[in-house]
């Protein structure tokens, strides 16, 4: 039984290279989507703005720090007989680091997108309220 737990440990469906891949995807998605805020000149005017722009960026710095340091972890497995105890013990750990990474991974890509669908919708009825003005003035 114990073999069996042992060379259960080798098979993840995610790995630390996936994991900082995830993590710079959402860093690059929030750099660009602080860039675009940023770059609307009208967005600077509320403090609204001004929050989701710095939330964006930090979002984005965070991402980018957690891919550098999942980019660092590797995966123990101790899925060979006669694997010694501080192997299992090593691997036991691997395999709860992973765990607690992919948790935050998770998070940050879930945070990325409230952040992007926040932006999106503040953007979008900035531009409408533009719009309308427009129209009324003419």
């Amino acid at each position: 039984m114990a073999s069996v737990l042992i060379l259960a440990m080798c098979a993840f469906p995610t790995s630390f290279e996936t994991l900082w891949q995830e993590a710079t995807f959402c860093g690059v998605v929030l750099i660009i989507t602080a860039s675009l805020i940023f770059w609307q000149k009208r967005s600077l005017k509320q403090f609204g703005y001004a929050l989701l722009i710095g939330s964006t960026l930090v979002g984005g710095i965070w991402s980018f720090v957690l891919a550098s340091v999942t980019s660092r972890n590797y995966l123990i497995c101790a899925g060979v007989p006669g694997a010694g105890a501080d192997l299992v013990r090593r691997a036991d750990e691997s395999y709860h680091t992973l765990l607690v990474f992919e948790a935050v991974v998770g998070a940050t890509c879930i945070m990325t997108l409230i952040l992007v669908l926040i932006s999106v919708f503040s953007l979008y009825f900035a531009y409408r309220r533009r719009e309308a003005l427009i129209l009324m003035t003419d």
